[in-house]
């Protein structure tokens, strides 16, 4: 079993993917919480002015899983030598009542992330793919990386953006 450590304000959480990514979803969520906790409750951050609570380390774990590439175009983006960015975007957006969990998130490029934001994608989770609304798009009909459980539920409203004009 590999250690990956996470740093989050000075301190170095070890977690083992295989417990946090592929036990329950209950399990993981109470490894992450006893996890904030240890770290003193402080990394809960807020995301814009309506102060929706959310964790980082769930989005830093996706992000090591995923090795900061993006799920949908596979492209990585290095801002400086050997440190790497990335987005954890929210199926059902967290400011519109969204869960902040791992079942909800997928690591994402920016032009992902927007493209998703505006629903200029569809996500077949069937196929692992996804559609674009321009059939001739190079992301349409692009096999997803799927790593970690999703729920279709929170897929479902991502999709509920998605446009067909």
């Amino acid at each position: 079993m590999s250690v990956v450590t996470v740093k989050n304000r000075g301190y170095k959480v070890p977690f083992k993917l295989s417990d946090v990514l592929l036990e329950t979803l209950e399990h993981r969520n109470q490894l992450l919480e006893e996890y904030r906790l240890q770290l003193g409750g402080g990394s809960v951050s807020y995301l814009n002015h309506t102060e929706t609570p959310r964790d980082p380390l769930r989005s830093n774990l996706l992000k090591l899983l995923y090795k900061y590439k993006c799920q949908i175009c596979d492209k990585r983006i290095e801002t400086s030598p050997g440190k790497y960015t990335c987005h954890t975007h929210h199926l059902f957006q967290v400011g519109d009542g969204g869960p902040d969990d791992l079942a909800n998130m997928m690591v994402v490029c920016p032009n992902c992330h927007i493209m998703l934001d505006k629903g200029a994608l569809y996500l077949d989770i069937d196929f692992d793919r996804v559609l674009h609304f321009r059939t001739n798009h190079e992301l349409h009909r692009k096999s997803i990386n799927i790593k970690h459980y999703i729920d279709e539920y929170y897929v479902g409203v991502q999709n509920d953006r998605y446009r067909t004009n």
